[in-house]
């Protein structure tokens, strides 16, 4: 056995190993003070260079910003063309600017890494903004964001390098991590319910935030579900009307008052039995087509049905529950249109959410109110009939062309004797329709104007451990068809006991 080359093979292995540590520890030496100096790297677009290039090699070029700026060029020689000569004058430029020119001549891409330029061939298809990419390896950032109320850390809040799409958000705790480019960055915080804050981060690596509530922003917030969003971002999916819209019409339910004042939502007036509301449609074959009823917390069932007078399933009517409900005494009015409003309700919200929120009692002296309006109701819209003149033209017209369709040599000015049908002939009353027919339009006869009169009384009042709220009205409505009418009377007491026990 050859032990001599053994040993040559040995110590040569030895040493390979021994160049590639070194290497290594060079490397992480590199990465580790690269990242320590980050806040000096600069871009090649804001970093100034003056060069004065004469027949120069691209070699050349490149050390030349070598030598006047912190940064290092890698590439592959096969990558540059050697027969390139570079002849141009740059007086205080970026170094971006000089690269670009660079490219234009030699087809090549940068790609700035820390200090570190790397120098590729440029794609055929590529294009000129991808010439130049910076990478900055930056500084991390942690920190605590407290709410100035109380010193607590809060949890969910934003943090976003201005001007990025870079961010992070806090723990539970208020804790967060966050790396930024440079020095200049600029940090944004924000939450709802909260001011938001901004700081640069200038030579800092710690920095906490103590945020202060904004009493303005909590006003344009609305809880929807299992959590909250702008109203700005919900406009579309929830409507609010207030008992301000409700008060100045003259009606004798709250859905009348909803009619042309919600986009999305469909109203279909009836006498006696109450409207049938549909929000953006029907969302269910199983569920009815009506929406979820919540008054003041809890659900109402909209689905009781009565039996007419003609009794049986053939006498069954869906009732509205809500009909009953005086529009005098509802505070405001919530209509949840969309999934993600409607999502805490499940699938009975599945065709929309109405929730109706009653007045209470407030504490101060005691206000009694009183409400009386009459008005007049009329069908809006009839339809266009004939008369007893026109129909007789219609059916003469539609005997003679059925006559002259039904066979060969048949005309429209034949007499009724040689009509073979009594279907064709023209009857001797429709030569004076209006003596022999009676005009009457049964439209005339059915609707009529129908008048309404409601009465509402109320008084509320209280004190901060006792507030109380009674009302009742009495509605008078007669149905727009004849012999139709609906009179109902409702009463509601609210009373609220704030009981201290002290032991």
């Amino acid at each position: 056995m050859n032990f001599k080359a053994i040993r040559q093979i040995i110590f040569y292995m030895s040493r390979k190993t021994l160049h590639a540590i070194i290497v290594n520890c060079l490397l992480i030496g590199t990465m580790y003070a690269s990242s320590l100096n980050a806040q000096d790297i600069k871009s090649v677009r804001n970093a100034s260079v003056a060069l004065q290039l004469n027949n120069a090699t691209l070699i050349k070029v490149f050390k030349e910003i070598e030598i006047r700026t912190d940064y290092e060029f890698a590439f592959q020689v096969e990558d540059l063309n050697r027969s390139i000569r570079i002849t141009a004058s740059f007086e205080n430029v970026s170094v971006a600017d000089v690269l670009m020119e660079v490219s234009k001549q030699a087809n090549l891409k940068f790609k700035q890494i820390n200090n570190t330029i790397h120098i590729s061939k440029k794609a055929k298809d590529s294009k000129p903004d991808e010439t130049i990419e910076v990478i900055i390896q930056g500084t991390t950032i942690t920190g605590k964001v407290i709410s100035s109320e109380d010193n607590e850390g809060l949890p969910g809040v934003n943090v976003v390098v201005k001007g990025t799409t870079q961010g992070s958000i806090t723990d539970v705790e208020g804790n967060y991590k966050l790396d930024v480019p440079d020095e200049n960055s600029v940090l944004v915080f924000s939450s709802v319910g909260y001011a938001p804050e901004e700081t640069t981060v200038g030579n800092r690596t710690v920095i906490d935030i103590a945020m202060v509530i904004d009493v303005t922003s909590l006003e344009e917030i609305t809880v929807i579900g299992y959590g909250t969003q702008s109203k700005a971002l919900v406009t579309n999916s929830i409507s609010t009307v207030n008992s301000d819209q409700i008060v100045d019409r003259a009606v004798v339910s709250f859905t009348e008052a909803l009619v042309g004042q919600v986009a999305g939502v469909q109203i279909q007036q009836t006498t006696g039995a109450g409207p049938v509301i549909k929000i953006r449609g029907v969302g269910t074959i199983t569920s009815g087509g009506q929406p979820l009823y919540v008054v003041d917390g809890v659900p109402i069932d909209n689905t009781i049905s009565t039996s007419s007078m003609m009794g049986g399933w053939g006498g069954q009517q869906m009732q509205n529950p809500m009909a009953s409900i005086n529009p005098n005494d509802i505070e405001s009015i919530n209509i949840l249109k969309d999934a993600s409003s409607t999502a805490i309700y499940g699938s009975r919200g599945s065709n929309g959410v109405i929730i109706i929120t009653t007045k209470k009692g407030v504490p101060g002296k005691a206000v009694v109110s009183a409400n009386v309006s009459y008005g007049m109701q009329t069908v809006a819209h009839k339809i266009d009939m004939m008369n007893t003149v026109e129909w007789a033209e219609m059916e003469t017209h539609r005997r003679n062309w059925a006559w002259k369709n039904s066979g060969d040599g048949r005309e429209l000015d034949d007499p009724n004797s040689v009509r073979t049908s009594v279907f064709f002939k023209i009857p001797n009353e429709f030569a004076d329709p209006s003596a022999a027919f009676p005009d009457t339009d049964w439209q005339d006869e059915i609707f009529r104007v129908a008048p309404m009169k409601t009465i509402s009384l109320s008084a509320s009042g209280g004190t901060e451990k006792t507030r109380y709220y009674i009302s009742g009205d009495y509605v008078d409505q007669e149905g727009v068809i004849s012999v139709t009418k609906k009179t109902h009377l409702s009463f509601l007491q609210y009373n609220y006991f704030n009981i201290l026990l002290h032991s």
